[in-house]
């Protein structure tokens, strides 16, 4: 007769497989020495936990390389390159980036489209449908989906995840959960947040702010947006749209902004912003960045004053956030990133003078060390959640599942009905990636 297991055993079994799989998710390849140091469980119950991720299909072991000491090398455990990941998406104004990630944060391949004009939700879902399509060909055959994770430029409402208003994409009251839901089926969870919440998320796991708990996570791009960590815990507020600083009305009377509003901080801050002094509007990112610093390092005067101009705005805005949040660390993301990284210096120094009679040392200024993928890593951060806080259950539900979907090419899809538009080539991690990238984890 089979030994009956108490409810109370299982409990702790579940909450210690829980911590030994977060640390292989955050960390990546660690010895079984080290985990034991890092969890404080001893040998014996590390080998066992390791074992049933194992068997689960979450991690692998390995021995390590042969050191030349004597003793016997401890195993090394990573997050299996073959098992659990998440499709992440990034839906911004001038791109759409589908991603496949790993456990522990690994882009297995990645498929890009350049947007040139206002897209409906319909169809940025055929999009995303079309874009998990063009990764399958990249993924090791027995992987297994456990969710997609949606980030997009807009106001999420907490308790239902509907996107409330997504001003830059012409959006209002849109459930792109819902309709994402259709696309792939009631099996397949759907996640969504919002992108500067995402991408400070993923710099506290994985980029520059590693080991800090008050960070605030300023994202620019087309438009501007900010994510907090208070005390290590997102700052989301009662409904979930608290960071929205890109809509704070700076200038009175000022530019008209997409939300109706004139004078918005992103109007004098973000890339149209910048575009436009320096007399290139019209440009999409990806180009009118890089031709700003390029007029401007050849002279000209337009782009040398629209670079200072966003500058001395973007320090009042920063200044603004130390006085609200008083984060021990600034990070600066998006694409407006590229701009900074010549004038991180100028910016730091301009953000002292404004806080010099605040009490306290200022906050340090730093670009961010995941570049464009903080937020779609962060996307991914909102399936793994699932898996890390029930491995047992996430990962009985969806390898089963897996075996009869045969992997990421049998999901059900539906045909794309988007309007033609430039796609990139999928591309395995590491190919081709634009901004600042962290090692792979794993």
């Amino acid at each position: 007769m089979a030994r009956q297991i108490s409810s109370g055993h299982q409990s702790i079994r579940s909450h210690n497989l829980r911590i030994v799989l977060s640390e292989i998710h955050r960390r990546g390849r660690l010895s079984r020495a080290e985990l034991t140091r890092v969890t404080g469980f001893n040998r014996s119950t590390i080998k066992v936990l390791v074992a049933q991720l194992e068997e689960l299909g979450l991690v692998s072991e390995y021995a390590p390389a042969a050191r030349g000491t004597a003793g016997r090398p401890s195993p090394i455990v990573g997050p299996r390159t073959d098992g659990p990941y998440a499709v992440a998406v990034d839906v911004a104004v001038s791109h759409l980036t589908v991603a496949a990630v790993a456990l522990g944060g690994r882009v297995l391949a990645r498929h890009s489209i350049d947007l040139a004009d206002v897209i409906a939700p319909e169809e940025i879902v055929a999009e995303v449908v079309a874009g998990v399509g063009a990764l399958a060909d990249s993924i090791p055959g027995q992987s297994w989906l456990i969710g997609v994770g949606v980030s997009v430029p807009g106001t999420v409402r907490r308790r239902d995840s509907r996107i409330l208003a997504a001003p830059n994409l012409h959006w209002d009251d849109v459930d792109l959960v819902g309709m994402l839901q259709v696309a792939f089926g009631d099996d397949i969870p759907i996640h969504l947040g919002n992108d500067a919440n995402l991408g400070v998320v993923a710099e506290h796991l994985r980029g520059v702010a590693r080991d800090v708990d008050d960070v605030a996570y300023l994202i620019a791009r087309v438009g501007v947006g900010a994510g907090f960590l208070v005390d290590g815990v997102p700052l989301l507020g009662a409904h979930g749209l608290a960071g929205e600083i890109g809509h704070i009305v700076v200038q009175p009377g000022g530019p008209l902004c997409y939300c109706g509003n004139q004078g918005c901080f992103e109007q004098v801050v973000g890339e149209r912003a910048l575009f436009a002094r320096a007399g290139l509007s019209g440009q999409t990112s990806a180009f009118g960045i890089g031709e700003v610093m390029k007029d401007a390092d050849d002279g000209n005067v337009f782009a040398q004053t629209a670079i200072d101009d966003v500058c001395q705005w973007l320090a009042v805005g920063l200044a603004s956030i130390s006085h609200l949040v008083n984060p021990q660390l600034i990070v600066i993301g998006g694409s407006l990133s590229r701009l900074l990284d010549e004038r991180q210096e100028d910016l730091q120094s301009s953000l002292d003078t404004l806080m010099a009679r605040a009490p306290g040392e200022p906050a340090r200024v730093c670009l961010g060390g995941l570049g464009e993928d903080a937020t779609l890593l962060g996307a991914a951060e909102l399936v793994f959640t699932d898996l890390l806080e029930a491995p047992l259950a996430t990962a009985s539900a969806h390898r089963g599942q897996t075996e009869v979907l045969g992997g990421l090419d049998a999901v059900p899809l539906r045909e794309s009905r988007g309007r033609s538009r430039h796609a990139r080539p999928a591309v395995r991690a590491g190919e081709g990636r634009a901004g600042r990238q962290s090692s792979p984890a794993g």
